[in-house]
């Protein structure tokens, strides 16, 4: 019932937001855009589609396969659950078609998948720290808003790159949870864990 709920509002919220869209003045500013650049943009959608799939290839473990049309699918659809489903539930749709055609298990693949965004997380950080630090307005909300980015670039590296440190942000975040979230934090430590075992096993053979 809650999920039903999530996806009527998020569906009301799209709703609501194309609806407020003036699509005269949409088509004006089509009509009035520089259509080399405006092709460029569009294109650029077909590349980084290639290399998101190529990626979920690369991060499969060695036993399994995936070609790269299955990958680009699971992709696609991924990302057109996302803009109806709450909270990038879309990638959650994902791990589960990848279980279920005998990709991976249930848990390796939900970890694949908080891999996966968590790397997009960090790529954008890393890309706005970058940004600040050439900004040339330099006041104090400017710097508080770097020290900001910048540390929460670093705490994601450390919950990547670390195992220790992640079992300790886990143990520490479970610990003061309230108990309707404890639940799916422990299910989040068990998966982001896995991640660092899964890595951790392709580093070795290596």
């Amino acid at each position: 019932m809650k999920r039903f709920i999530s996806i009527a509002v998020s569906v009301a919220i799209l709703l609501i937001i194309y609806s407020k869209i003036d699509f005269q003045g949409l088509i004006e500013v089509f009509k009035n855009c520089d259509r080399g650049w405006m092709a460029v943009s569009l294109g650029m959608v077909i590349p980084i589609t290639a290399v998101t799939s190529w990626r979920l290839q690369q991060l499969m473990p060695k036993g399994t396969s995936m070609g790269f049309i299955e990958a680009n699918r699971l992709i696609l659809g991924a990302s057109v659950l996302n803009m109806v489903l709450p909270s990038k539930m879309g990638d959650i749709v994902k791990a589960y078609f990848m279980r279920d055609r005998g990709h991976l298990s249930g848990s390796l693949s939900l970890s694949l998948v908080v891999f996966e965004k968590a790397c997009d997380m960090l790529s954008l950080l890393l890309w706005c720290v970058l940004g600040l630090f050439v900004y040339p307005a330099k006041d104090g909300l400017f710097w508080t808003m770097t020290a900001a980015v910048t540390g929460g670039l670093i705490f994601g590296l450390l919950l990547l790159g670390s195992r220790q440190f992640a079992q300790i942000f886990f143990a520490i975040a479970i610990k003061f949870a309230p108990k309707k979230i404890k639940k799916k934090l422990e299910n989040l430590q068990a998966s982001w864990l896995e991640i660092h075992d899964y890595f951790g096993e392709i580093k070795d053979s290596y």
